[in-house]
């Protein structure tokens, strides 16, 4: 690549080149996304996958969001056909991507990569549709330029609309974090005022209970939450206070672990572990999956313990916009 843009680069491309940016997502992201989609090949267990998770659920959507920003200066728009088609090249493959990324596992990914493909395509529009017209045109060509940039703005105004629309509605759907879907959120609603107000109306106000380690205490109490000492003789004991330690500190790799060797050693029955589950998910940013998880094991809690994770589930979809 270096060598075509040095023979031939009138966008200006090289001097743009990031060697850090480069190096990140080449380098150490690579690394990671690659045992975290090729589990199998990389010998990872699936509960392994909780330690590559935060950076993952961060760093795709990020990557999106700082091509989009720099999209400007590698492709600057023109009112001419080149520039225009060059820009629709780089936004498909861009979708591309996206599309590719999609495939992975987690709602919050999902969501934020498809916003992300909505904002190129509606981003793409309005700078269409500011474009200066050509100096000069008489009063009907003029006209007709307008025409025509109307009727060429229009299909991708259309597409990104659509793209934005459904990401909310995966994102609410899926109840993902407050955060990601604030992202997601604040432009569809600034785009929908009346749908904005509509949602807003039925929103659950009042945040709901955290998926903590508080929760698991309160869906399991005979499993001993309450008391947790890393110096106990009982070797349960001594396996919760170290997990419990390592999803506070977000130590997603030390608490994998200690998952993966609870269930291999039978320290903790599967309610126990599911539950674990749960709040190591939320903590790492897979609220989505976290509600999932304790939707499947409300089943096994108890009649009234039932009640409380259903509930709980229930009150973060309405926090999410959702039904």
């Amino acid at each position: 690549m270096h060598w075509a843009l040095s023979q031939h680069d009138p966008e200006g491309w090289l001097p743009r080149v990031d060697a850090a940016l480069i190096a990140t997502f080449d380098g150490a992201f690579k690394h990671h996304l690659d045992r975290y989609k090729y589990a199998g090949r990389h010998d990872v267990d699936p509960l392994m996958r909780l330690a590559l998770l935060p950076v993952i659920s961060e760093a795709v959507p990020a990557a999106f969001s700082m091509t989009r920003a720099e999209l400007k200066k590698i492709s600057p728009l023109k009112p001419n056909a080149r520039s225009i088609t060059h820009r629709v090249e780089m936004i498909r493959e861009i979708e591309n991507t996206a599309t590719r990324a999609m495939k992975l596992p987690w709602g919050r990914i999902r969501a934020l990569a498809l916003g992300e493909v909505a904002s190129f395509y509606i981003g793409f529009s309005r700078e269409l549709k500011a474009l200066p017209a050509p100096k000069g045109l008489p009063a009907e060509e003029l006209a007709a330029y307008e025409e025509t940039v109307q009727k060429l703005v229009f299909p991708f105004e259309e597409k990104g609309q659509d793209m934005r629309l459904k990401a909310f509605e995966m994102a609410s759907k899926a109840a993902i974090d407050e955060k990601a879907l604030l992202q997601i959120a604040t432009p569809y609603f600034e785009d929908n005022p009346s749908q904005a107000r509509a949602l807003a109306a039925r929103k659950l106000q009042q945040r709901p209970a955290a998926l903590d380690v508080a929760l698991v205490a309160r869906l399991d109490p005979g499993g001993g939450w309450r008391s947790l000492d890393r110096d106990a003789e009982n070797a349960t004991e001594v396996m919760r206070a170290d997990w419990v330690e390592a999803v506070e500190k977000r130590n997603f790799g030390r608490a994998a672990y200690v998952m993966h060797a609870a269930r291999e050693n039978k320290l903790s029955g599967d309610v126990s572990l599911a539950l674990m589950r749960v709040v190591a998910l939320a903590a790492a940013g897979a609220q989505a999956e976290a509600l999932q998880e304790l939707k499947d094991v409300a089943g096994d809690l108890g009649d009234s313990n039932e009640k409380e994770a259903m509930d709980l589930v229930i009150d973060y979809q309405k926090y999410s916009y959702g039904n």
